[in-house]
């Protein structure tokens, strides 16, 4: 797919379809990276990583976020250079219409189908993975972008007979234009929660709810009070911080013991769940 925008860009003389050929290209080498990302992700902690590999998967999203974002200006400010350009006196030869609707179509089909292969691997998985969820997300929004321009090159003629029959020689830098302004919100979105997880702020307020309701009810269970907690997730994980005063002696294999049955039930809700025990008796927050 990103071949075929690179040699369409070429043949139709739309810098459009570039676009669409970085993005599909972009897919291509993240869905690599995504595949050796996905086996590591899995492995257990160890002295290197001491809360396990889970945050490799929100750097990946992080990143890929980044790289698109990357993507999306370098086209605005070539489109905003072209459109320059013409209004400079600038020679522009119009794209090829015909073309580009045929590769639109081809393209989005494309799109459409690796974007079902990932949402059925999604659901193999267990819904988990991020790395399938933004792979699944990024492969529409590579759809709709061909879509969208196939679409918004097909109504391009009807503005030959009205005043802005003017940017029709360059209405494929208009619409990458337009297109990126529409496509930036869901990286930005991206990025910005990839960064707050990698800071360390807390967990959704649904997940640490749920994952307080199962705590509090084995606590009670034993006579111990639950001081405060600190629940975070990392990629597909959860993993939390329970301050617990147990006001009674406990030894350190009761600790574990303890851990191990929270443990226990927490994932029978959250399969990767991870949870500490810090005994104390003030509110450490």
């Amino acid at each position: 797919m990103a071949v075929a925008g690179a040699i369409a860009s070429w043949l139709c003389n739309a810098q459009a379809l570039a676009l669409d050929g970085l993005v599909s290209g972009l897919n291509a080498l993240m869905i690599l990276a995504g595949g050796h990302l996905s086996t590591q992700v899995l492995r257990p902690p160890d002295r290197r990583f001491p809360f396990g590999y889970w945050a490799l998967e929100t750097l990946y999203v992080g990143s890929r976020s980044l790289l698109l974002l990357g993507i999306l200006l370098f086209a605005a400010i070539s489109s905003i250079d072209r459109i320059l350009a013409q209004r400079h006196g600038a020679s522009i030869t119009p794209p090829w219409i015909g073309g580009i609707v045929i590769y639109a179509c081809l393209m989005a089909a494309l799109g459409l189908l690796v974007a079902w292969n990932h949402h059925r691997h999604w659901k193999i998985g267990g819904r988990q993975s991020q790395l399938l969820a933004m792979e699944r997300r990024a492969t529409l929004v590579g759809a709709a972008i061909s879509a969208g321009l196939g679409l918004a090159f097909a109504v391009t003629p009807l503005l030959l007979d009205t005043p802005l029959a003017g940017m029709v020689p360059v209405s494929d830098a208009w619409i990458v234009l337009l297109l990126s302004g529409i496509l930036v919100v869901a990286p930005l979105r991206s990025l910005r929660d990839a960064v707050s997880e990698l800071g360390g702020v807390a967990a959704r307020s649904t997940v640490r709810q749920a994952v307080l309701n199962i705590v509090r009810q084995e606590l009670n269970a034993q006579g111990i009070r639950l001081v405060d907690d600190a629940v975070f997730t990392l990629g597909r994980a959860v993993q939390g911080l329970l301050y617990i005063d147990p006001g009674m002696a406990l030894s350190a294999l009761d600790v574990d013991l303890l851990r191990d049955q929270l443990e226990r039930t927490c994932r029978q809700r959250f399969e990767n769940l991870a949870l500490e025990l810090v005994l104390t008796c003030r509110d450490p927050l």
